[in-house]
């Protein structure tokens, strides 16, 4: 690692070739006591030297740049090698990581991130106890535009990304989706969802050539309507494509729907749905989609 030791005179730490090998990085946001379940206590990371659990408090209003004198960080050919753990709040990725890249953070003022390549081997991720995904193998390329952090808000900040996301992952429906969509009297079991993408983006908007596909295997969602027990069994493929007109095309096929009533068949049908969008911007896209669904026996 070589540092800058003139950089300290400007309140900046700067250093290139910087390297490091088995890497754990945690991090967990403040929350409003209203906000504090049992579940979500469980589900962060404990920080030594930190209270729990991690409540607001009143924040002084940012430095005008007259005042501002805090310490930047400039990092050029950063490599971070095996990174086994990422966990920030409820969600947490293990596995084997390797991030290599570079990055400029003025706090309260500014980020300019990348070009970065993050590889990820059979990586595994969680909300809390519920799986998001596993076995998450691939590469992803990211860069972020230069930009003052006090402007975009929310999903706004998209609108610097730009970069590549080519991975496979494993989903499971029966636990993961089920737990996230928190629902009460419906039950996924037995499926998993394969997802492969190879997608493209450049200032927060999808661009042609961009792929996806997901296969979903046999999937059973029961359900409970007042006193009626319902079924439903399926499974289905899909994929989306992004063509040279910068319109988005999706498609979802099922292997047969099999509905069934307190225990007894009562209709089968297979499904057919096209998507198209031209909005593709990520942030605030996808507004003009249409769709068409074609069902038969």
């Amino acid at each position: 690692t070589f540092i800058w030791p003139w950089a300290f005179a400007s309140h900046r730490i700067s250093a290139s070739r910087v390297h490091a090998d088995g890497v754990t990085f945690v991090a967990r946001t403040r929350f409003a006591p209203e906000d504090i379940t049992p579940d979500l206590l469980t589900s962060l990371p404990r920080i030594p030297g930190f209270s729990d659990p991690p409540l607001k408090i009143p924040i002084p209003p940012p430095p005008s740049d007259k005042e501002y004198n805090l310490w930047s960080a400039d990092l050029e050919a950063v490599t971070a090698d095996h990174v086994r753990e990422v966990w920030i709040d409820t969600v947490r990725a293990t596995g084997d990581i390797r991030v290599t890249g570079r990055w400029l953070f003025r706090p309260l003022r500014g980020l300019d991130f990348g070009p970065s390549t993050i590889e990820l081997a059979k990586v595994d991720i969680n909300d809390g106890n519920l799986p998001l995904a596993r076995g998450v193998t691939g590469e992803v390329g990211l860069r972020i535009s230069p930009f003052d952090v006090r402007v975009p808000q929310g999903l706004d900040m998209l609108d610097q990304f730009s970069g590549t996301i080519g991975i496979t992952a494993d989903v499971p429906l029966s636990d993961g989706l089920d737990g996230i969509l928190s629902l009460k009297t419906a039950h996924l079991s037995d499926g998993e969802m394969t997802l492969r993408t190879n997608v493209r983006f450049d200032h927060g908007v999808l661009v042609s050539g961009s792929h996806a596909d997901v296969d979903i295997s046999e999937t059973n969602l029961r359900a409970v309507a007042g006193t009626t027990k319902i079924a439903v069994r399926t499974a289905a493929r899909a994929n989306f494509d992004i063509d040279e007109s910068q319109t988005l095309v999706g498609r979802a096929r099922t292997n047969g729907f099999v509905f069934s009533k307190s225990g007894a068949p009562v209709a089968t049908a297979r499904l057919q749905v096209e998507i198209t969008s031209r909005m593709l911007r990520l942030a605030h896209g996808f507004d003009d989609a249409s769709f068409h669904v074609h069902a038969t026996d």
